[in-house]
């Protein structure tokens, strides 16, 4: 087992795929060895490094360059903790992006059963948020990686929906609009 790397069915039988071939190009042109190819889901956390998607946030460094624990879907995780497909010894958090994502990423499938995670707005504002989240307003993106930010992440110096610095720094001689995003922040 310590040789494994992803627990998965193959033709309908459960089993594990090897830490030696997950991501190798030759394996993910094809279509995986994993019935739901969860063998062949792997990111290009940066020009540097392509890892499994299970390797990013989990507060190990598996890229040189970090950028495994410092990509944009690490900074917002569950409280809840759950055993991932990609073998750990512990439980870890996952990204609320991965919440209901049509992926099983824990061994349980919690991550896919839309009961146990609350919620903030509406039809296409509708978002997976931790339990100690307030529902508050959220800046909507025009474009970039996410849909819309929630305030308190507008002024954070990183650039999610790809233009709220921007208007951070734009705001900053409108009071009214300023201060609530720092009250916010």
């Amino acid at each position: 087992r310590e040789r494994a790397a992803v627990v998965c069915n193959i033709n309908g039988f459960e089993s594990t795929v090897a830490k030696a071939i997950i991501c190798q190009e030759e394996v993910r042109q094809h279509v995986g060895l994993c019935d739901d190819r969860m063998d062949v889901k792997c990111v290009d956390t940066s020009h540097l490094c392509t890892i499994h998607k299970h390797l990013m946030c989990n507060g190990e460094r598996d890229c040189d360059d970090f950028s495994d624990e410092i990509n944009d879907v690490c900074y917002s995780m569950t409280n809840k903790f759950c055993f991932r497909k990609y073998i750990h010894k512990n439980e870890l958090r996952i990204p609320l992006i991965w919440i209901d994502d049509g992926e099983i990423d824990c061994l349980d499938g919690q991550d896919e059963n839309k009961d146990l995670w609350k919620t903030c707005g509406y039809g296409n504002l509708k978002r997976y948020v931790t339990e100690e989240t307030e529902c508050y307003d959220v800046y909507i993106c025009r474009d970039g990686k996410a849909r819309f930010i929630e305030l308190e992440d507008f002024c954070d110096g990183v650039e999610t929906c790809g233009n709220e610095n921007q208007m951070c720094r734009a705001t900053q001689n409108i009071p009214n609009v300023y201060n609530k995003l720092q009250k916010n922040a």
